[in-house]
């Protein structure tokens, strides 16, 4: 029979925000620990500090009782050697974005077992006994673990999180309990009780949801891993993010933020969804990237100027009704980010990037002609674009489609109707781009993006209320200085035709004329 008990913890900090004692007092027992920080920085550690601890990059080579470190030289944790067992070591690769992919655990120079991370999907490997699969489905909400080659059921196991993303009860697919964890502030483990020892074992997704490593007790984030009983990240942030102090987690105040990617606190505002509030001018350190984006950084460094010259009342009501979902994430890099603004009751700017495919969706764009905001579309999804990158980790990359989804606009669906009735490309362009409200509002943005709108496609197939139409992006050179503002929403027409052979025959032959 588990006894529980009450308990109190006093956490104390020094000037830098370095976590310097914990104490913790409960009825029937009493412990602190002290962290030592050098008097120079802000690296922490449970003993007295050497110049060993740490390599020049900052990065924590040794875990007391656990073991000593190794990165890589792009900072990511290459290996780790048992204390306890210095014949036992621990592998980690990662693919060409520094995400993990792969850790083998090898004793005696033989391999004792292997984790894959597929999307979505963990393969677990151990000698000389079956190969077990465990499938993740969205945040971990609900995995299943199926045993080759053996005559054990497969297992389903739901898991409830909390407001933090920490998956704290998990349940088999007859709602009985499977096991429960309740943490500390910063990740440790209160209390975990379950079914058996064996179903306590498997659980691995913990604390705001992230991997916890058996062997090191490392939580892995993506760009760092976090050291609960530190409380602190055990490698630098280069880019400053969460301020001065380069190890601190989420600015110590685990209760009101987290951190999904390693790189940049956020503050969780719904149980059941991912939804984040961030400052979208915050530096971030860029390490997302993909074939499917624009590597651009002189465009996106004009697009923060932009965002950064907003007047204070829109800057205001942007930071107060904005937020950031993050609809699915996994392993392979597959990011889904939604941002939604209420600027008033009756206005709406929501909009979707998918960073996996380089595809900005428009899902819901207006402004009702009573608003006392004067804020627009282009203004709105700036902003929003901005955030999702920085959460993304995805600096310096921008779109390379547009999708209009779900069209009900009347000038638009004008334009829709010609075309489809006398199947005129450059002159559906030419509606579009020129005449439709959201061809207009799209050349805008294009145009704060630094992109060109070289070609559009209509999609009548999509399931979705109203046509869709997908433009296609290319860089726009030489760029427009940030200061110049851009034309009016009715004066665009020398961009209206497609960037084609034909169209800038077309235009020369019409400037003769002129001339």
């Amino acid at each position: 029979m588990i006894s529980l008990e009450s308990y109190h913890q006093t956490y104390t900090y020094d000037t830098g925000n370095n976590l310097t004692n914990l104490s913790h007092q409960a009825n029937s027992s009493a412990w602190q620990q002290t962290i030592a920080i050098h008097p120079n920085n802000n690296r922490g550690t449970e003993t007295q500090q050497s110049a060993s601890d740490f390599d020049a990059n900052g990065n924590l080579l040794g875990l007391n009782n656990i073991g000593n470190l190794e990165w890589h030289y792009n900072n990511t944790l290459n290996k780790l050697i048992k204390a306890d067992k210095t014949n036992t070591t621990e592998y980690c690769v990662y693919d060409y974005q520094g995400r993990r992919i792969r850790t083998v655990i090898e004793a005696n120079n033989q391999a004792q077992s292997q984790r894959d991370y597929l999307p979505s999907l963990d393969i677990s490997t151990k000698q000389a006994k079956q190969q077990t699969s465990i499938l993740h489905i969205s945040t971990h909400i609900l995995s299943e673990s199926s045993k080759d080659n053996t005559q054990i059921p497969n297992q389903t196991r739901y898991q409830l999180n909390s407001h933090l993303q920490s998956n704290t009860l998990e349940l088999d697919d007859k709602a009985q309990t499977l096991s429960y964890e309740h943490y500390y502030p910063y990740g440790g483990t209160a209390i975990i009780a379950g079914k058996d020892k064996t179903q306590v074992q498997q659980k691995r997704y913990r604390y705001t949801g992230k991997e916890r490593d058996d062997n090191s007790g490392l939580s892995y984030y993506g760009a760092r891993y976090l050291a609960p009983w530190l409380a602190k990240w055990i490698s630098p942030d280069s880019q400053g993010a969460d301020g001065l102090n380069l190890y601190v987690y989420v600015g110590n105040n685990p209760l009101k933020y987290i951190d999904p990617t390693g790189r940049v606190k956020v503050v969780p505002f719904d149980m059941d969804l991912e939804d984040y509030e961030i400052d979208i001018l915050s530096p971030i350190e860029g390490t997302y990237q993909n074939n499917n984006l624009f590597y651009f950084p002189k465009s996106y460094e004009r697009l923060e100027k932009i965002v950064q010259t907003y007047p204070a009342n829109k800057l205001d009501i942007l930071n107060d009704t904005t937020k950031f979902i993050i609809e699915s994430e996994d392993s392979k890099g597959a990011l889904r980010i939604k941002a939604r603004s209420f600027p008033s009751s009756t206005s709406d700017f929501q909009n979707i990037m998918d960073f996996t495919t380089g595809q900005l969706t428009f899902k819901s764009n207006f402004r009702d002609k009573n608003c006392t905001s004067d804020l627009n579309a282009t203004e709105a999804i700036s902003y929003q674009y901005l955030g999702m990158t920085k959460i993304a980790g995805a600096l310096n990359m921008l779109p390379k489609t547009f999708l209009r989804e779900g069209i009900v606009n009347s000038s638009t669906q004008k334009a829709i109707k010609i075309y489809q009735t006398d199947g005129n490309y450059p002159g559906f362009y030419r509606n579009f781009v020129g005449h439709s409200d959201n061809g207009r509002s799209s050349l805008r943005l294009a145009n704060t993006f630094s992109l060109k709108i070289v070609s559009i496609k209509l999609d009548d197939t999509r399931i979705s209320a109203g046509d869709s139409i997908f433009l296609y992006l290319k860089p726009k050179m030489p760029l427009i200085s940030a200061e110049k503002p851009l034309p009016p929403r009715g004066d665009m027409q020398d961009c209206f035709t497609p960037d084609s052979r034909l169209s800038r025959i077309r235009r020369q032959t019409n400037r003769c004329t002129i001339l």
